[in-house]
């Protein structure tokens, strides 16, 4: 019963955390995880990417768009197995299932729609990618 109760609060707090900020200034993310250390770096293709490291979520990556000024592409690395498939199981709930490594999520009715991806990096571990339906 412990580890059930464990796991939930672990799903509703990477659930809440590992939302997508898609369209989001940089200072809107900054203010929305204001309790975090970010970090920043620039992209293989320039972009730039604030980032922390949530000890009950994991990594949080933003890519910020030089022209816009706001989020085009994010990425979220699962810190756990357990984690991972409660952001499955949440994603499974709320937004419309493509297949089993791909969404839909709706936002604002139909005007902005993103998908969810997750894959699996060069070293093998899983993450999650959102980013614009064009």
């Amino acid at each position: 019963m412990k580890i059930f109760i464990t796991l939930m609060l672990l799903i509703v707090a990477v659930g809440s955390k590992a939302q997508s900020r898609l369209g989001s200034t940089e200072e809107a993310i900054r203010k929305d995880f204001s309790n975090q250390t970010f970090q920043s770096k620039v992209s293989k293709y320039g972009e730039r990417i604030i980032y922390f490291e949530d000890e009950k979520a994991g990594k949080m990556m933003y890519y910020i768009d030089d022209s816009t000024k706001t989020c085009d592409f994010c990425v979220i690395y699962p810190i756990s197995d357990p984690a991972l498939n409660g952001l499955v199981e949440n994603f499974n709930k709320n937004y419309v299932i493509i297949n089993s490594k791909t969404w839909k999520m709706y936002k604002n009715g139909v005007t902005s729609v993103a998908l969810i991806t997750l894959n699996v990096d060069t070293e093998g571990k899983s993450y999650f990618a959102f980013m614009f339906d064009k």
